[in-house]
């Protein structure tokens, strides 16, 4: 009986592939973008967050609390959008079980915040808008390992002390600004990190949205998605047999990626082409109409990997895959343009000298 697609194997993060492709993360860099910076951002921070827990600090006066929010809120509710309406409703169902109380509020201490007691809706310009206290009263929210906590944040810290020559340097000063108000709630009494954690987790929003230039925003998602693609078809095809309505899909993904790439004249660099070459080159991506097509699989299996290695002739390349073409193997025609963008062999040795 056969199998398919037995590989465990995950697909690889962008920050892990540019660091197999340094030219492709060079281009990422003069765009004003590095994804191994997000990655070890969103690490630190989901990090920092999980460390945070709540305590109530005065069980009869949080009791009160919410009894009177759950009031408000059914007093209110044509009047208001009540977000987490359920984390209210079980813990005042918990009744006098401390414990358990706790545990409803550490479900997700972060984002979840009891109405009217953690969040207040205060009118501005017309509309409703929820905002959280600084501190409050009978609860706090604060890190269980403090020390932990603090060397996270001056870690986080440290990835945007230095000015980005390709990025607006406004919403960086922002992030660093809105990181040494999350150190001083720290060293507050009565803290309530989530307050400061979101504040936080704006400023990084608008530093990536905002930082870069429009052209070259749209410049990286092409080219993180164009590598997404690559990589999820890589760790499709290294699980083995490949069902023949999956293969034809695998192929017509390959030719768009390729398509798209070639479309976009500024992320053209030897080494990503060379990526994609290999990338339709590969074995699920062929097709071959006569047989028996060991042979000319072998063969291209070798071109593949003298493209891998980086050190080809690209008119050579285009000539030997003709000839496997009048064997009976067939690959997609956006090849020919690709290896034509590829730099003549001195042109090449010249510039990694360079």
């Amino acid at each position: 009986m056969l199998r398919f697609n037995q590989s465990h194997e995950n697909p690889r993060s962008l920050g892990e592939i540019l660091d197999t492709l340094p030219d492709v993360a060079d281009l990422f860099a003069k765009l004003g973008r590095d994804p191994a910076l997000s990655e070890r951002t969103a690490k630190k921070l989901a990090e920092m967050k999980r460390l945070v827990r709540a305590e109530v600090t005065d069980f009869p006066a949080f009791q009160i609390a919410i009894r009177a929010a759950a009031a408000k809120t059914a007093e209110d509710s044509a009047r208001f959008e009540i977000r987490d309406q359920e984390l209210l409703d079980a813990a005042l169902e918990a009744g006098d079980d401390e414990s358990a109380i706790l545990g409803i509020l550490n479900r997700n201490p972060v984002y979840e915040q009891v109405p009217f007691v953690e969040r207040v809706p205060v009118l501005r310009g017309g509309a409703i808008t929820w905002l959280t206290p600084m501190e409050h009263s009978t609860i706090r929210k604060r890190p269980s390992d403090p020390i932990r906590f603090l060397q996270l944040a001056q870690e986080l810290e440290g990835l945007y002390m230095k000015a980005h020559p390709s990025r607006h340097d406004g919403p960086r000063v922002e992030v660093l600004g809105a990181i040494a108000r999350l150190k001083r709630e720290l060293n507050r009494d009565k803290a309530y990190i989530p307050t400061a954690i979101q504040a936080l987790e704006a400023k990084l929003a608008a530093f990536e949205t905002e930082s870069v230039q429009p052209a070259a925003q749209a410049a990286c998602a092409a080219l993180s998605g164009l590598l997404l693609s690559i990589e999820q078809a890589r760790v499709e095809c290294a699980g083995g047999r490949i069902r023949r309505g999956r293969r034809k899909q695998l192929r017509e993904t390959g030719a768009s990626d390729a398509s798209r790439y070639l479309a976009h004249a500024r992320l053209h660099i030897p080494q990503l082409t060379s990526h994609i070459l290999a990338a339709l080159l590969a074995p699920a991506q062929l097709e071959v109409i006569r047989w028996p097509g060991w042979t000319v699989m072998r063969a291209a299996r070798l071109l593949r990997n003298e493209i891998q290695a980086g050190f080809f002739d690209a008119a050579e390349i285009a000539e030997r895959i003709r000839k496997l073409e009048a064997q009976g193997l067939y690959v997609t025609s956006l090849l020919f343009p690709l290896l034509r963008l590829h730099p003549a062999p001195r042109a090449q040795a010249m510039t990694r000298v360079g």
